[in-house]
């Protein structure tokens, strides 16, 4: 239920904990370029493709500005010691294996 990679320029590591990329990001680029090939495509279809296109570019640049201004905000926040367990926020039973350290920071 995520994704990371490495990139070229450094030790990046983007994590999508709950695989919102794919549930919702993908899809609703899906259905804009949907919006805007339609007109073109069905006959007697209402949409104006210009107006369609302006609402997916809008809507994906204020995405990415407030995207970078979260990521910004998160980057001054103290990470904790291991991210990504229970362990981390919660009290959890003795049985329950325990990660020792984090990889993603």
């Amino acid at each position: 239920a995520c994704w990371c990679f490495k990139s070229p320029f450094g030790n990046t590591t983007p994590f999508d904990t709950f695989n919102i990329h794919a549930v919702f990001g993908l899809p609703g680029l899906f259905g804009g370029l949907v919006s805007v090939i339609s007109p073109f495509v069905v006959p007697g279809c209402h949409l104006h493709a210009g107006a369609q296109l302006g609402g997916l570019v809008g809507t994906w640049l204020i995405a990415c500005v407030l995207g970078g201004f979260g990521g910004v905000l998160l980057k001054l926040t103290k990470p904790p010691a291991v991210a990504y367990t229970d362990e981390t926020y919660w009290t959890t039973p003795d049985d329950l294996p325990k990660l020792q350290q984090s990889n993603f920071f």
